[in-house]
Formats: C-alpha cells, structure tokens, sequence
C-alpha cells in the first residue's frame, strides 16, 4: 500500500510542477471576433498554438489593456498557459475589414 501512495504522492508533484519553465506566449494578429471577453485574433506567420488564429480571454479585472480594442485591428498579447491574456495593447491603429 505504501508503494500506491508514493506513486500518488509522485504524480501530484509532477502536475504542480509541470508548467515550471513554460513562458507565457505572445501574440500578434488583427482582432476577427470579439465575444463578451474572448477575444479571436488571426495571427501572422501562423504563431500560436491554434495556428492561424488565435483566442484568449481579457480579464477585466486584471488584464492590462491599452487603449479601446475593436474589430480589425492589430493587437499584441502576452497569453498565459491558461488563455487569459496578461496585457494586450493596439499595436496599429488603423482598423481594417475583419476577415482580411
């Protein structure tokens, strides 16, 4: 029985330490769809990890934002792990037809 609880025990440590080492992401695309605070860029050189398009959420609560993001945009995020956006900033301004 002993041995079933330090395999336990092993296991839970491996998953708290898991996601030591892993940096949060940054992206970079045009703002295609904003739904409440799920925000779904298209990404450029297909970064991310859903390839071309990207979603996170913005935190009111914590997110840094700067500036009013709209549709057709250009954004840059820092994404945590969890896909919730640390800060997210306009990077031009100039809005363009979402979907191009």
């Amino acid at each position: 029985m002993k041995t079933g609880v330090m395999i336990a025990v092993l296991f839970m440590v491996l998953a708290v330490f898991s996601g030591t080492g892993r940096a949060d992401s940054i992206v970079k695309g045009v703002v295609i769809l904003i739904s409440h605070d799920v925000y779904t860029i298209k990404t450029e050189n297909n970064q991310g990890f859903g390839g071309s398009r990207e979603s996170f959420v913005v935190e009111p609560k914590w997110t840094k934002k700067s500036g009013e993001i709209k549709l057709g945009q250009t954004v840059e995020a820092e994404v945590n792990i969890n896909g919730t956006a640390n800060w997210v900033k306009v990077v031009d301004d100039t809005a363009k037809p979402a979907g191009k």
